[in-house]
């Protein structure tokens, strides 16, 4: 276990549930990338609604943070930190313990992960940090699917079988940024500052134009405070979550395959990392639901709304999935997505760290899928 990180692990993983906890206590979100992300591709006018803006404050700080973190990566106090760069050296390393995805992996991986967070609604996150905090049977059931998917695919790949080649490559370089990935990996924090920059400016003119009479409106005036308060724990959420991606190292996909792969114990190179990073990521969020009422095993008067916001009926409370089906569909979801993760070892939190970063593959393959 000569890779395995368990300080990374746990104090990554515990920003990653302190990211949950503050968007959910501050905010009443739950912090699901996949959700987030993917519904500026399903549902683009809705994401710049009013309603919807801390999606847009989440994203900007997430892609923003892991931009600087790729930035100081590299300096004496990135080393020390999260030892140095977010690109993994030992991808398709000579050892060849860590398989190089392809571009048709990227985006075959891509494509099944995609699919199987809009099927089964969540993804590691979603389910894993938050949905398993509030103990959840449909998170539950959807973990054990999509890490048992995981495991069987990244165990059973062998480097002479034909989804290896298939979806793996023998380039030593496929980690390296080029130019034009790069550059569009650069640009998308400052896209994602820029669009919201612009959904406040329009919202704050609109509002000088067609002012709300509190007296007359007093409900529409508190949901538009709650919806720029929401922006606060959103922006804070997305921060710490990208940081605590990038401490936790699990940004890497040697430590994603170094889990999923259990042929790793007979060798003596099985890396459980990403078990200290769910522990320390789910004992943060489960206490932050503790103080939720109707989630709360410990207080009987816990909170009846996000601190942030101003009670209201439409968007001062808190939206937690209450779903508790366990259905083919959700099963369906689980498994795509832990084959998809099982084959290129990234799910969609990493994957948008390493776009930010310039990853070809994952730049013009796994992110449009």
């Amino acid at each position: 276990m000569s890779s395995f990180a368990p300080v990374h692990g746990l104090l990554g993983g515990s920003l990653i549930g302190l990211g949950a906890a503050s968007l959910l206590l501050g905010g009443g979100e739950i912090m699901g990338a996949s959700g987030i992300s993917t519904s500026f591709v399903r549902s683009p006018k809705a994401v710049f609604s009013d309603a919807a803006q801390w999606k847009l404050a989440f994203m900007s700080s997430f892609l923003s943070t892991s931009y600087l973190l790729i930035v100081v990566a590299d300096t004496d106090f990135g080393k020390f930190v999260w030892s140095g760069s977010v690109l993994d050296p030992k991808v398709g390393a000579e050892s060849g313990a860590v398989p190089a995805v392809s571009f048709l992996g990227y985006g075959i991986s891509g494509l099944l992960v995609g699919l199987g967070t809009r099927i089964g609604n969540g993804c590691t996150s979603g389910h894993g940090i938050c949905g398993l905090a509030r103990l959840s049977r449909r998170s539950f059931a959807s973990v054990i699917t999509f890490m048992s998917f995981g495991i069987i695919v990244a165990s059973s790949i062998t480097a002479d079988s034909k989804i290896a080649s298939i979806c793996y490559t023998s380039a030593q370089d496929t980690m390296k940024p080029s130019t034009v990935s790069k550059n569009i990996g650069t640009g998308l924090p400052f896209l994602a500052l820029y669009v919201l920059a612009k959904k406040l400016y329009y919202s704050h003119v609109s509002s000088k134009i067609h002012p709300i009479n509190e007296v007359e409106n007093t409900k529409l005036a508190i949901e538009k405070s709650n919806n720029n308060m929401k922006m606060v724990p959103a922006g804070l959420s997305g921060a710490l979550f990208s940081f605590g991606l990038v401490l936790s190292t699990m940004v890497k996909p040697s430590k994603i395959f170094g889990f999923l792969n259990v042929r790793g114990f007979s060798k003596g190179n099985y890396d459980p990392t990403l078990i200290a990073v769910m522990s320390s990521g789910l004992l943060l969020s489960f206490a932050s639901y503790q103080f939720v009422n109707g989630y709360s095993l410990i207080y009987k008067k816990a909170m009846e709304k996000p601190y942030f916001l101003q009670e209201c009926s439409s968007n001062g409370k808190f939206f937690i999935p209450s779903n508790r089906v366990i259905d083919k569909k959700l099963t369906l979801g689980a498994s795509l997505f832990g084959i998809g993760w099982g084959i290129g070892g990234l799910c969609p939190g990493p994957a948008m760290v390493l776009g930010v970063a310039g990853v070809p593959g994952i730049v013009f393959a796994w992110l449009p899928t």
